[in-house]
């Protein structure tokens, strides 16, 4: 995409360091825990979470994958750059 301006890079910087706190963070929580109905919790509170931060990043949640921009997939309502394992 076009831009009429610079990337700010130590916010772009900033910005990936917390995603990637996200990420493992999410994986940790959902991984490392003492029982299943613990595991459970935890999977439903962060697809909730997640869920509605994605539906404010995208302009939309999509429904089909042309609602999706180039090069990315639906995946259950998300896009992502590869295709969905079913």
């Amino acid at each position: 995409m076009p831009r009429n301006f610079p990337i700010d890079l130590p916010q772009y910087a900033r910005l990936r360091t917390l995603l990637d706190s996200l990420v493992v963070g999410c994986l940790r929580s959902y991984l490392n825990v003492d029982g299943w109905e613990h595991q459970q919790e935890n999977y439903a509170y962060m697809e909730k979470e997640l869920t509605k931060l994605i539906e404010r990043i995208w302009p939309e949640v999509p429904v089909t994958d042309d609602l999706c921009p180039d090069g990315y997939f639906n995946c259950g309502g998300c896009c992502v750059p590869y295709k969905c394992i079913d």
